[in-house]
């Protein structure tokens, strides 16, 4: 029952190609699941990676603004 090549994802939509909506609830409902599950995580990884990122940016542009205004060339 192995058909490799017959899924693709668009968008939030995956579509099983040549696939009865028999099979999807036989065969591939479980795995689907597993697999959207699994996305689900990376998605969460690399946004939660991606916002880390951004605050340690914004903390960084604020350390150096304050610091620069303590310095003063005119002394």
């Amino acid at each position: 029952m192995h058909r490799p090549g017959i899924a693709s994802v668009i968008g939030n939509t995956i579509f099983l190609n040549k696939t009865t909506i028999e099979e999807v609830e036989k065969y591939h409902k479980d795995t689907l699941k597993i697999a959207i599950e699994q996305a689900n995580q990376e998605w969460n990884r690399i946004v939660g990676a991606r916002n880390r990122l951004r605050d340690e940016e914004k903390n960084h542009r604020i350390h150096i603004e304050n610091v620069s205004k303590r310095i003063n060339f005119d002394d």
